[in-house]
């Protein structure tokens, strides 16, 4: 049964989708702030196709991440380099979502400066944000980034410093020396598993038991990426991001047979695609109800290609834990093991 939210967000999807005259921007612009993802998502879309950068520009620097963050992806995309001194300006900003996203198109687009601006975010109290900081260094393909990720290499993340692994075996450093610095740091066994899903994403040939410590390796080769595996990703969330996530592409497919996974526990499996079925948006919890619980969220998620959850705008709010074999012990012994 359609709930109020469902209610509210169709109105203002209808509203958006009436919008279809520069007449209209001013209407649009204000939807930049709208807390519905998809609302925003729309409302920016019909901006650009009317070529209302003008919208763009003067909100890129918005205090409110919203509408910042908005400006500034409609912005990058376009690959105008009229418009990067706003992309540069905007690795500065004080939310985490922007910068991450003014990166990501300085590197794409190999934007002059980017990297000293790119690596002010090393820094940063976020780790997200630093990991962000460190696969768009990568990206550059710029030797000169190399003494910058070898910092990371010593980050107190260590999914940064994972991060800063695979980004510099890709500028060609020697794998087996930088999997030797790191594989000390970590200390648990979900740290490894880590390592080696970026290694694999980044199309590195390894196996788990070269990142065991004490096991002599054989030489880790790059190769193509491999084909996907039956693989389940575990993440651990905030309560308060949960209802978000739920409202993307994650499916809640329940508390599966042979998978007693406790209450804090959610079996999902992701697909790139907008959740349209009235029914299904009926069991996606509201924000309300999920604010209320405390602690933190374990995601168990079914995807066929981590890439594509990767770019959703809800993967930021996603701390991975591990990956695991997807059978019901493996995954039930993880998972007890994160929840600790």
């Amino acid at each position: 049964m359609p709930t109020a939210v469902d209610a509210e967000k169709q109105q203002k999807l209808g509203a958006v989708g009436e919008a279809k005259a520069r007449k209209d921007v001013a209407a649009l612009e204000k939807f930049l702030y709208e807390m519905i993802v998809e609302v925003r998502s729309e409302a920016t879309k019909a901006l650009v196709a009317l070529g209302a950068f003008e919208v763009f520009v003067r909100h890129a620097g918005d205090k409110k991440w919203m509408a910042a963050n908005e400006s500034v992806q409609a912005l990058g995309q376009t690959g105008d380099p009229g418009y990067f001194p706003l992309l540069l300006k905007a690795c500065r900003h004080k939310d985490g979502n922007v910068k991450s996203t003014a990166m990501h198109y300085l590197a794409k687009h190999k934007v002059p400066g980017a990297l000293k601006e790119i690596a002010r975010n090393l820094g940063d109290r976020s780790w997200p944000v630093r990991q962000s900081a460190v696969q768009a260094l990568g990206r550059l393909k710029d030797r000169e980034a190399i003494p910058l990720l070898q910092r990371s290499l010593k980050d107190k993340e260590d999914t940064v410093r994972s991060t800063a692994v695979v980004e510099l075996a890709k500028l060609g450093e020697p794998l087996e020396e930088l999997v030797a610095l790191v594989l000390p740091t970590f200390t648990a066994d979900y740290q490894r598993v880590g390592l080696y899903q970026l290694l694999r994403q980044g199309g590195f040939k390894v196996t788990t038991a070269q990142l065991t410590p004490g096991v002599q390796a054989k030489p880790v080769v790059p190769a193509a990426p491999a084909a996907p595996e039956r693989q389940f990703f575990v993440f651990s969330v905030a309560n308060g991001a949960l209802a978000m996530i739920l409202q993307t592409g994650l499916r809640d497919v329940g508390k599966v047979k042979g998978f007693p996974l406790g209450e804090r526990t959610l079996f999902l499996k992701y697909t790139n695609q907008p959740i349209e079925d009235a029914h299904e948006k009926s069991k996606v919890p509201t924000m309300t109800a999920l604010n209320s619980l405390a602690g933190p969220w374990i995601l168990v998620v079914d995807i066929a290609a981590l890439e594509d959850f990767q770019s959703t705008s809800v993967w930021k709010y996603c701390q991975m834990v591990g990956q695991v074999a997807a059978s019901p012990q493996p995954i039930i012994d993880f998972v007890q093991k994160a929840m600790g």
